[in-house]
């Protein structure tokens, strides 16, 4: 994904997550996104209906060289499920993540889920892990559900 190519909206309400994709930026400049559960009520301002910016999603992505540096202090990839539950906890079902150069929109709630991978069309963008693929074309293995 290009940033800045995509444009997310999503209805902002108590009860579902309707997110839509295409090209285009909103009047601010930017891609937007709402962020809402679809199983939560929503805590923020944009309860009533507006669309917020992408530079709006909580998280810890302001100082990526911080985020990486409390990423690999708190245990890094050993304790990666206790610290995306403790960011949950801290900035709601979706939140924005940089850690050094890599940077992902987390989302919890497996309906929220649900309804993005419904959204994404015909051609979806999957993560790449370059070194585990590399890893995997070195020894002549499967790249595995994770990395299709």
């Amino acid at each position: 994904m290009v940033k800045g190519s995509l444009r997310w909206t999503a209805v902002a309400n108590f009860h579902s997550l309707r997110v839509v994709t295409g090209k285009g930026n909103d009047l601010r400049g930017g891609p937007v996104c709402s962020f809402h559960s679809a199983t939560s009520p929503c805590l923020s301002p944009a309860a009533s209906g507006t669309v917020r910016s992408y530079d709006e999603i909580p998280g810890n992505w302001r100082n990526s060289l911080a985020s990486l540096y409390t990423f690999w202090k708190l245990g890094g990839l050993k304790n990666i499920h206790r610290i995306m539950v403790n960011n949950f906890n801290a900035f709601g079902p979706i939140y924005r993540e940089k850690v050094g150069y890599y940077e992902s929109v987390n989302i919890i709630n497996p309906e929220d889920a649900a309804i993005l991978f419904k959204a994404e069309g015909r051609y979806p963008e999957r993560l790449t892990v370059e070194a585990w693929t590399a890893y995997r074309d070195y020894r002549n293995r499967k790249y595995g559900v994770l990395l299709k």
